[in-house]
């Protein structure tokens, strides 16, 4: 089409001009048409996804989608394509968003979230008391929403509390919905919470009439969610693909609705087909999967049969606009997808904004009072931007945010016991715990605390508490074996470490790749680490946690197992925290958030301005391990262990028996050969 054009816009001007021009012309317009082109390309990747529906239906319905908010209240810095700060998401900004598209379809609108709507800011030290995130969303108008494993993190008593507060409020709030998350019979009347699920109520699902159109709702944990969350022993997750069959069969059938939507804590994935596209497959009865957890964003929706998938990102920077037709009698059309930017050009709205103020303030007195922090208060500049969130979420490797991070704990530790402690030879900060960056200007008490946010300790206070323990070095050597093996998978496994270096070669055997590690002495030096000794290592309470988990994850090849300097195993954690002031009664638990703020806090004023100065060391990574690609025989089995040897000398039996079997069967073969000739 676009070559007949050019030919007859050609033709036209050969008339009137004469040939010596046409040349300049056909070039002139080529390159109109390169550029038309790519044009067209670029507008495809921004403008909204439209299917085939009418989209001036009398039958449109409009559904608003978020998950993975982590109480980003407020708009959070990132650093953007040029390199500049920005602000992006803000509540406030979102809910005109909100009430822009109620105003443009009246009584048509569906507001939900896909989970984790807490854990991610100082305002959800306000979860048990003010449940200020389920109130918030509940103002601004959100109809339904679901449970995420960080909403369970803190634990069931927690989890009771905040839905006990919300109710209590009065506020106006949204349902919530989860299929096949159940407590336990023998655990029914602990903790209350089963009381409190069954008085917000917390139900499997909800059916929602909008101007006529019945939507079916129903909530779903997922696997991968389960894999990333410490239980406690009151609460069960039931099969996700079996309760999807259960629910939508049961909305259909019974609740004959017309739409049926899915809140799932499940994810989607860039490679291979994802947790929540296995759903669709799995379970076709389901419309629309508002696919939260792995904070993907989809700017054009996954379509699986006839399931929409789709996914708006992570912390309220989007929000997700699905419209669809939705005739009596037939099944919903799609008519157009997009997420939308929560950008700096959104007006907020006033009534948002006064509430968000209103609960930074109450953390301020309720939470910071006795650290001596404010909310907004400067801890310290810096005149560049560490690794960005993004980034460390793709790339799985050092980082001078992680160099930082391990640092500061290590300090205050040391600070903490000071002459009297024994020495800390390695500190550990897994991605998984890192939940933002820190970017260029003045660094606030909310913008440090946002980078190592999560959990709560044994005194009820919110943060995961440092713990310190002894490893073996085989057993330090098995947890870094994450770095060379699991990382490369998912980011989250990445270690961020203080106090040893290493390399590793990816082309050698799985957990069995690690080598040349050197460990740190209290004379400041490093040294080969020795596979029997015990080296005092410091972690989150959930890093240390997790590694019970180790032994599944690497299907039992590799295990650590938290000792005391005596060598007992620790089975309780809680008695190996970490005391901020030993001189107080009780154990003043050190959080890692703290240890962070603390240790920028202390940083030199380099200008004299009175604020201290984020060390320009850690604009890049220091270096303390690195990947070696190598398949040199030397560097593939140095220091190789068991593993290695193990999986050798089964290649050589295998192979032994099959040169066996083959000479057996070529000597079968002759001989029957011989005997045919006689």
């Amino acid at each position: 089409m676009f070559s007949l054009i050019i030919s007859g816009i050609i033709g036209l001007y050969r008339k009137k001009i004469g040939e010596g021009a046409v040349g300049l012309i056909r070039k002139g317009l080529g390159s109109c048409l390169t550029v038309l082109v790519l044009a067209i390309l670029l507008m495809a990747t921004v403008l909204p996804f439209r299917g085939k529906a009418d989209p001036t239906s009398d039958y449109q319905l409009t559904i608003l989608f978020t998950h993975d908010l982590h109480s980003h209240f407020d708009p959070y810095r990132v650093v953007n394509d040029q390199g500049q700060v920005e602000l992006r998401g803000g509540l406030a900004r979102l809910a005109r968003i909100i009430e822009r598209e109620k105003a443009a379809n009246p009584g048509r609108v569906l507001v939900v979230d896909g989970g984790d709507f807490s854990m991610g800011t100082l305002i959800h030290t306000l979860y048990m008391t003010e449940a200020a995130e389920l109130r918030l969303l509940g103002k601004m108008g959100y109809d339904v929403m679901t449970l995420g494993n960080h909403d369970l993190e803190f634990d069931t008593p927690a989890l009771a509390a905040m839905l006990n507060a919300a109710m209590e409020s009065g506020d106006p709030l949204p349902r919530l919905v989860a299929a096949n998350l159940k407590v336990k019979p023998e655990r029914a009347q602990l903790g209350g919470l089963e009381a409190a699920l069954e008085s917000f109520p917390v139900e499997p699902y909800t059916v929602i009439d909008k101007d006529g159109i019945r939507i079916g709702v129903f909530g779903l944990f997922g696997r991968s969610a389960t894999r990333d969350s410490i239980w406690d022993e009151h609460i069960q997750v039931e099969d996700q693909i079996t309760t999807a069959s259960k629910m939508v069969k049961q909305l259909r059938e019974e609740e004959k609705v017309d739409l049926v939507v899915c809140l799932s804590h499940g994810g989607t994935q860039a490679k291979g087909d994802s947790e929540d596209e296995i759903l669709a497959l799995q379970v076709p009865g389901i419309d629309f999967i508002v696919s939260g957890h792995s904070h993907t964003t989809l700017t054009r929706p996954i379509i699986k049969g006839n399931t929409i998938i789709g996914s708006a990102g992570c912390f309220g920077s989007y929000l997700g606009i699905l419209r669809l037709d939705c005739p009596p009698g037939k099944p919903p059309a799609l008519v157009s997808y997009q997420l939308e930017e929560v950008s700096g050009e959104l007006t907020p709205v006033p009534a948002i904004a006064a509430e968000i103020d209103r609960y930074k303030r109450m953390v301020d007195r309720q939470f910071l009072a006795d650290s001596g922090y404010t909310y907004d208060q400067v801890l310290a500049e810096s005149d560049y931007s560490l690794e960005s969130y993004d980034s460390m979420q793709e790339n799985g490797v050092e980082s001078g945010l992680g160099d930082l991070i391990a640092d500061s704990l290590r300090a205050a530790v040391e600070k903490a016991e000071g002459a009297k402690g024994d020495y800390l030879h390695l500190a550990v900060a897994p991605v998984g715990e890192i939940r933002a960056s820190l970017t260029a200007g003045n660094l606030e008490v909310d913008d440090v605390f946002q980078v190592l946010p999560l959990g709560q300790g044994a005194d009820k206070s919110m943060g995961y508490p440092l713990v310190s323990c002894y490893l073996t070095g085989k057993e330090i050597k098995n947890c870094l074996e994450t770095q060379s093996t699991l990382a490369p998978l998912s980011s989250k496994y990445s270690v961020q470490v203080s106090g040893v270096k290493f390399e590793y070669n990816p082309n050698r055997v799985p957990f069995d790749r690690v080598y040349n590690l050197r460990i740190s002495t209290p004379e400041g030096g490093y040294e080969p680490i020795q596979p029997d000794r015990l080296y005092r290592v410091s972690a989150s309470y959930l890093t240390m946690a997790m590694l019970s988990k180790m032994g599944d994850i690497s299907h039992g090849i590799i295990t650590a197992t938290p000792k005391d300097k005596t060598g007992q195993p620790i089975t309780d954690l809680t008695k190996a925290v970490i005391d901020a002031d030993p001189n107080r009664p009780g154990v003043q638990e050190l959080k890692e958030w703290r240890a962070l703020a603390d240790y920028l806090a202390a940083q030199p004023d380099l200008d004299g301005d009175g604020i201290a100065d984020l060390p320009a060391k850690y604009r890049q990574p220091e270096g303390r391990y690195q990947a070696v690609p190598s398949w040199n025989p030397f560097n593939l089995f140095r220091e190789a262990t068991r593993i290695t040897w193990g999986l050798v000398t089964g290649l050589l039996l295998v192979m032994g028996l099959t040169f066996l079997v083959v000479r057996g069967i070529i000597r079968r073969l002759r001989d029957r050969s011989r005997a045919a000739g006689v």
